[in-house]
């Protein structure tokens, strides 16, 4: 079974874009809605095709993109992405049309990219690829489940270079209705979560080079389970792998700061002797945030450096060889994701 490597990696969230890294100059994210710090686009798209791009589009080509060149690939085998809503501003661009207008005299450019396999789309056009390309619509799993299917791809050798990546949008209406059911904050003391909108991708492949972040080893997901659940979860997890608990260096969790799911985070918090992280203090959270956790971990196994920002606990770790992602959407839709040191 070969193995699989992630050799580039695109990132646009709600830090400042920098080319080469993922953890530097880190600040909190403070807004309830967070938007993303969208990067010159121009540098890889041409001026024409970004007048006609949504927000969601142009994030998902520059991105996926970047990690196709940083990874030095010249042709690609699938393209993969999960999302949780999908393009949501054409949707609600499509939506609002239809009321202003009566259902008359619409024009279908905002319905044609307002469906959820549209970056994957664009992004094989932008590549004249014709190769396999799928889109997950999983919820908070949407992106575990494309990096699911990018790993078995290489794994079972019917693939060498996959592109996966996670992505969602910020869309004003739908997230104002997610405000009012209290999964966004409505108020810095209200219930609910800062929330966000970002792109991740990489670029998987079966062989590794002198760039190459890390081994990614498994995926694992489940819809629900309860707190106590966890230890379990994880255990049986690393025993599929050959580990325990004591061969983890460090936990990166997706804790946010909506505190009625903190219990499911007690397990990792209690844990002494690995270093215990969290990354949606600074990507904000969205169903796909879980993509950007795993560049910070990647970045992490490949320098050997765990930015203090990052903890949550003083064990400082004098080498990461092994690094587990925890992640939970609104309570459900839990994963585990496993990447070694190369």
């Amino acid at each position: 079974m070969k193995k699989c490597y992630i050799n580039g990696i695109g990132v646009i969230s709600a830090q400042k874009f920098v080319e080469h890294s993922f953890t530097k100059d880190l600040k909190c994210v403070s807004e309830n809605l967070n938007f993303a710090q969208h990067p010159d686009y121009k540098e890889i798209i041409s001026a024409n095709q970004l007048r006609r791009m949504s927000s969601a589009v142009k994030m998902g080509i520059f991105s996926g993109l970047k990690a196709f060149q940083n990874a030095k690939i010249f042709d690609v085998d699938a393209i993969i992405i999960g999302t949780g809503l999908g393009c949501l501003s054409d949707s609600e661009k499509f939506l609002k049309n239809m009321i202003d207008n009566d259902e008359e005299f619409l024009t279908p450019t905002a319905f044609i990219q307002s469906t959820h396999n549209t970056v994957a789309a664009q992004i094989a056009l932008q590549l004249k690829s014709n190769a396999y390309n799928f889109t997950y619509v999983n919820g908070g799993n949407s992106f575990e489940s494309a990096l699911l299917d990018g790993l078995m791809q290489i794994q079972s050798e019917e693939s060498s270079n996959v592109l996966v990546g996670g992505i969602d949008e910020i869309a004003q209406r739908t997230h104002e209705l997610y405000q009012l059911i209290n999964v966004i904050k409505s108020t810095n003391n209200s219930v609910g979560a800062r929330f966000a909108e970002g792109s991740t991708f990489f670029a998987l492949s079966s062989e590794k080079n002198d760039d190459t972040f890390a081994e990614i080893l498994d995926v694992k997901i489940i819809n629900s389970i309860t707190p106590n659940e966890i230890e379990l979860f994880v255990t049986d997890f690393l025993k599929e792998n050959q580990l325990d608990i004591n061969s983890i260096d460090a936990f990166l969790i997706g804790k946010n700061d909506d505190e009625r799911f903190d219990s499911f985070y007690d397990f990792f918090l209690q844990n002494e002797k690995s270093t215990v992280g969290v990354y949606k203090a600074f990507s904000g959270e969205y169903e796909t945030a879980s993509a950007y956790g795993l560049a910070i971990a990647s970045e992490i196994l490949k320098t050997q450096n765990f930015p203090s920002i990052l903890k949550i606990n003083q064990n400082s770790g004098k080498e990461f060889n092994y690094i587990l992602l925890y992640n939970q959407f609104n309570g459900i839709n839990h994963s585990l994701v496993l990447i070694k040191k190369c």
